[in-house]
């Protein structure tokens, strides 16, 4: 939280507060002017209609596809069961969970590493989708 507010009376209080509330003016108005972006984005992958058209990548339309049609959602790179060998070496610390941040509409409930770890999908935009 900031320690002033960027309304006129909060932004005279603190002198030169004005550039901050700029700066974060524009961050938020790109921020918002990406959502639309990203939106945008998983619909036109998941609506079966898109698969002949040339604004979207094939291949991430046939994935896509496949998740929807099947369930099977493949959603990471690297290989999260070694990561949670490495980071989780004893269990001082509780059952293993993996964070999905920013997961998009389609994310696992679970991945199996030997043993059942839960995965938590997490998206600000999840209402959207």
């Amino acid at each position: 939280k900031l320690p002033f507010t960027c309304d006129v009376a909060g932004r005279s209080a603190v002198g030169d507060a004005g550039a901050v509330c700029r700066t974060l003016n524009r961050l938020m108005i790109r921020w918002v002017r990406g959502l639309d972006s990203e939106v945008g984005f998983w619909h036109a992958l998941l609506d079966p209609k898109n698969g002949n058209n040339s604004e979207v990548d094939p291949a991430a339309w046939k994935s896509a596809q496949y998740w929807v049609e099947s369930g099977v959602v493949a959603w990471h790179y690297d290989d999260i069961c070694t990561f949670l060998d490495l980071a989780r070496s004893n269990e001082k610390y509780g059952t293993p969970r993996v964070l999905n941040a920013g997961s998009g509409p389609l994310a696992p409930g679970r991945i199996d590493c030997g043993q059942s770890v839960p995965v938590v999908a997490s998206d600000g935009l999840a209402r959207f989708y």
